[in-house]
């Protein structure tokens, strides 16, 4: 009967000041789609990270004098060092028919070539990003090594730039909770004025602190898990024609795909925020418009 009562009193509120109601579920809606972009840009952000690891190496061109065996040597110690995923040996004839291939389109170009001046490489793959740059310095203080290469500044800048988007988007977050919550307090401190004189009455008539709060508390749940809804609502029905526009930037780290879990997570992680936020955001109201 009590939960009867708390519903009755929270349809009684809504419908006193719809417009205001409104409001509030938009102000947390907005706050909601930003997560859940914020939550998508982490995922997106680290997939691009993860194809640039996998792809990232170290190319080593030895000098003519290096004999095939001695690089293929070192290979093979390369091979059983921890911080290397994988070693490749490029010998001269392999490099020149790679460069063959990519030159096919430019006849002029080969027909210029009438020796062959590529140097053998070894293409060196390691486990971790920050293990590049060490093993790239080792490679460069050998003998017979005539060039050392690999896209350290391409990786920190996209390191660089998503921590910049990251950092951003914490910030702009936040700014938005404070918004919301300050949006919840101020809907339910309406609600509060609007009904001085009924809150009066029930004091007086021996009403219970948690008989005349729980419906405040429970419309900020309520603003709170409505704007959840909606904003994954929105999502769902965007992400097809979003994925298909990432999938064509990123083709070649592969297709992205957001399963059914990622999904249902980010609508329960939604939840819990819309609960927290609603229940934050009626805790200070009633705290700053109920003297007692």
């Amino acid at each position: 009967m009590k939960f009867d009562r708390t519903i009755k009193v929270l349809k009684s509120n809504l419908s006193r000041e719809p417009y205001i109601a409104a409001s509030a579920v938009a102000m947390l809606t907005i706050t909601f789609l930003s997560l859940n972009l914020f939550v998508l840009s982490l995922y997106f952000s680290h997939k691009a990270l993860n194809y640039l690891s996998d792809k990232a190496q170290i190319s080593v061109f030895f000098s003519d004098v290096m004999a095939r065996e001695d690089i293929l040597k070192l290979k093979e110690k390369y091979e059983k060092d921890e911080r290397v995923q994988s070693v490749r040996y490029v010998s001269k004839e392999d490099a020149l028919k790679i460069f063959t291939e990519i030159s096919k389109d430019q006849p002029a170009l080969l027909e210029s070539v009438t020796t062959n001046p590529l140097p053998a490489s070894l293409e060196i793959k390691a486990k971790e990003l920050s293990q590049l740059s060490p093993l790239a310095d080792e490679f460069s203080k050998m003998e017979n090594v005539d060039d050392v290469r690999f896209y350290k500044d391409v990786i920190d800048k996209f390191k660089k730039w998503v921590t910049i988007v990251r950092v951003s988007s914490l910030v702009y977050l936040s700014v938005l909770f404070l918004v919301s919550i300050s949006t919840v307090l101020m809907t339910i401190g309406i609600t509060i004025h609007g009904k001085g004189l009924e809150v009066e009455i029930l004091k007086l008539v021996g009403a219970t602190d948690k008989y005349v709060k729980g419906p405040l508390i429970l419309q900020g749940v309520f603003y709170g898990i409505t704007a959840a809804f909606i904003s994954t609502v929105i999502i769902f029905i965007a992400l097809p024609f979003i994925v298909p526009i990432l999938n064509s930037l990123f083709r070649s780290a592969g297709t992205i795909n957001l399963n059914a879990t990622v999904l249902f997570s980010m609508l329960f992680i939604e939840l819990i925020f819309g609960i927290a936020l609603g229940y934050i955001g009626s805790a200070l109201a009633i705290r700053k418009y109920l003297k007692y």
